[in-house]
């Protein structure tokens, strides 16, 4: 009898559901109100998700399931490194999840979308975390992870997933950090380094320098004011610690970051000066937008619910300034930098104004002096990306903000603080009700050109009035608080709310596109007919001219066409600087049909080059010129013929070739990393490959290496002795190699 009532007790006992369990729901559910039409594929998202995403990662995965690396593309710029492009993310776990979600079946774009969602729920999650180790009550992480998750920063990235992904990460690495410092235990640096290790592989080097230079500042504030009284034996302690931590995870991301470091010497990268790397700079009229992030315009996937952004020239500085956090999270990260007792908000404080001073790139006077001396800073475009590491920062702010908003009752001196700030907020209502009424009066038309345009002018007054709607309801946050000393719940629910509603409002349609991939890349006629001629010959395609496009950007990589134009952050220097005629550059680069533009019937075609030179073919002269313009200049000539004569920009180590011979050359083997040519020739020479020069190829004759010449500026030549011989050339993994034994150790 008595064992029935103990079992009784004991099944009457509640089960603990842990808070994060609560948070990924809500956030779950969010993601879906926010993102249901992509996710019931009604709408689809767009930009670099559907031009270079959807084609890269189909590369990708082809190669995997075989077991190969991609290491060569040979689809697009004639070809170029692959694997070697740190923003490809060939080596990121997460990618390799979602893949091969339908196994090895081809990929699906719902894939592609599926990566970026889940990154908002990692986004939440790794938020969650950050705050609990920052002490941070439950329910107020849930707002955290609300405005992170729907930052505008976020909403305006999910169409690239590199930026989305380091973002995600980026919180659980803090966690790590903090960890490291409070508790120094070497689980956390083992941990963390791993973390950093996947962020670096997420692929977005940019965002995941700038982390690990925040990381560095956050370190430096953390030791000065809460350990100089023990200041010796504290960095002795530590920095042997936090030097592990990041040597764990760049060793890790090692067999992905060598190969990248010895790729980038040879991409338009390797020489930038400072007017192309402030290219993208934060203008400070930008500014504006924390407050009211569409008065300049918006751009969105289908069509935009204001103006087209009319700030910058183009586009994507839209969405590359994605600085709006909502009306209320930026009061409370006001309120909570003016009065909560904290001391780390001060880091935070730092960072967010150096990250957004930043930003302003050319407009911010010392940051010339920075590109110097930072590391870099001289290597990216667009400094506005500092707004990642802003959005961080600031929502942290806003976070601690909520925190000391919601304390205990009984702490009156909070409210003192909480009425005092409502009475700046009013003050600021004032001031935007009368600017309001001068923008409705049109008092300002005559301060912006751009304003004599009534439909911008109307959005302008729009703006506006959203902005006083959620000011009004960050006041009325504020007024309620000092009547309602209880139920601190009820703050959290509705400051959740008021922002998911704000963040929702600004950037839903922004990812959205009407256009599916079936739509956008649709297997035409033109597409099977060049396939089939690819089965006879290898060649190549121009498919651009003038802005009109026979393919859209990276499509040929879908069709397994090998195009002379490309969509990559990484193309080769030397393939941009071949500044040749259009006609002499489809000779050399063994394009055989190009692009037909009929602009009487508004038509476009293909049409045979009837000059193109073919892929591989054997040469009985040379010819040395060491200076590149001279090599240049020779090919927008006709003094030479290029099926007879090769440039080098060498002297061979050779014996002397010619006279003239018989030849034949065939292809035995064609594969994107391996190519075999047969040779047959009755004198020696030089055989020549209408394939682009990289160092990381190497060459067999007969199965001895031998060397690979730069010839005709961009291709690769071969000397062949006279008689029958295999030329095998194959892409060299000795750098990824290299990498992957660091990673290993």
């Amino acid at each position: 009898m008595m064992k029935k009532i103990k079992r009784q007790k004991q099944s009457t006992q509640k089960v603990f559901v842990p808070p994060l369990f609560y948070c990924l729901i809500i956030i779950s559910v969010l993601i879906f109100i926010y993102y249901y039409e992509i996710i019931l594929q009604k709408k689809f998202l767009w930009d670099d998700v559907l031009y270079q995403w959807y084609p890269l990662l189909t590369f990708t995965k082809e190669h995997l399931k075989t077991f190969r690396l991609p290491v060569w593309n040979p689809y697009v710029y004639s070809g170029v490194p692959y694997l070697n492009d740190l923003s490809i993310s060939t080596f990121y776990p997460i990618n390799w999840f979602f893949l091969f979600l339908n196994k090895s079946a081809p990929l699906q774009f719902i894939q592609i979308e599926l990566i970026a969602l889940a990154h908002l729920l990692l986004t939440a999650c790794f938020v969650y975390l950050f705050l609990k180790e920052l002490k941070i009550d439950w329910q107020t992480r849930i707002y955290g992870a609300i405005i992170m998750t729907f930052s505008g920063y976020v909403s305006l990235r999910t169409i690239q997933i590199t930026p989305i992904s380091v973002f995600a990460w980026s919180f659980l690495i803090f966690y790590f950090f903090v960890r490291i410092l409070t508790r120094g235990k070497f689980f956390d640096v083992f941990w963390g380094g791993i973390f950093l290790g996947i962020a670096i592989f997420g692929g977005h080097p940019q965002f995941w320098l700038y982390l690990i230079y925040s990381l560095i500042l956050f370190y430096i504030y953390y030791t000065i004011v809460f350990k100089r009284n023990n200041l010796k034996n504290w960095l002795l302690n530590t920095l042997i610690r936090i030097v592990i931590f990041f040597l764990i995870g760049l060793g890790i991301a090692m067999v992905q970051y060598y190969p990248s470091f010895k790729y980038v010497p040879f991409t338009v990268r390797a020489k930038t000066t400072f007017e192309q790397t402030t290219d993208g700079s934060l203008l400070p009229k930008q500014l504006l937008c924390i407050f009211l992030p569409k008065f300049f315009g918006s751009v969105a996937g289908g069509n935009t619910d204001t103006v087209p952004f009319w700030a910058a020239n183009y586009g994507h500085y839209y969405w590359e300034s994605g600085i709006y956090l909502g009306v209320l999270p930026i009061f409370l990260a006001l309120f909570g930098v003016f009065y909560s007792p904290r001391k780390i908000k001060y880091a935070f404080l730092i960072i967010s104004i150096l990250a957004l001073l930043f930003a302003l790139g050319k407009y911010f006077p010392l940051y010339k002096i920075f590109w110097y001396i930072i590391p870099g800073l001289n290597r990216f475009r667009f400094p506005v990306r500092f707004l990642s590491i802003y959005t961080i920062a600031t929502g942290i702010l806003s976070i601690l903000g909520l925190e000391y908003f919601l304390l205990d009752n009984e702490k009156v001196q909070i409210h003192v603080h909480v009425k005092k700030f409502s009475k700046y907020i009013l003050f600021l209502v004032g001031i935007n009700v009368l600017i309001y009424l001068l923008f409705l009066m049109g008092m300002f038309k005559n301060l912006n050109r751009q304003f004599s345009f009534p439909e911008i002018y109307a959005n302008s007054q729009k703006q506006f009035a959203v902005f006083l709607i959620y000011l009004l309801f960050t006041w009325l946050f504020f007024v309620l608080r000092v009547k309602i000393r209880t139920k601190t719940a009820l703050f959290v629910i509705l400051a959740s709310i008021i922002s998911f509603i704000d963040l929702y409002q600004f950037g839903n349609k922004f990812s959205k596109s009407h256009i599916s991939p079936t739509d956008h890349y649709v297997y035409s006629r033109l597409i099977i007919k060049l396939q089939q001629e690819r089965q006879k010959e290898i060649f190549r395609i121009k498919t651009r001219e003038d802005g009109y496009m026979l393919l859209k950007r990276n499509e040929s990589i879908l069709w397994k066409l090998e195009a002379i134009e490309g969509y990559t952050s990484l193309p080769l220097e030397r393939y941009l600087t071949f500044n040749v005629p259009t006609s002499k550059r489809n000779e050399i680069l063994n394009v055989k049909y190009s692009i037909n533009i009929d602009t009487i019937q508004n038509r476009i075609g293909i049409i045979v080059n009837p000059k193109y030179l073919p892929r591989a073919f054997f040469c009985y002269n040379y010819l040395v010129v060491q200076d590149d313009s001279a090599v240049l200049g020779l090919l927008r000539s006709d003094s030479i013929n290029l099926r007879q004569t090769v440039i080098l920009e060498e002297q061979p180590q050779i014996p002397t070739i010619g006279p003239f011979g018989d030849d034949s050359v065939s292809i035995q083997n064609w594969q994107n990393d391996y190519i075999q040519v047969h040779v047959k020739t009755t004198a020696p020479g030089f055989l020549v490959l209408s394939e682009i020069f990289y160092p990381e190829w190497c060459a067999k004759i007969d199965g001895q290496p031998t060397k690979i010449y730069c010839a005709d500026y961009l291709l690769r030549a071969v000397y062949v002795p006279e008689g029958e011989h295999t030329i095998e050339m194959y892409y060299s993994k000795r750098n990824i190699t290299i990498g992957a034994l660091i990673s290993l150790i």
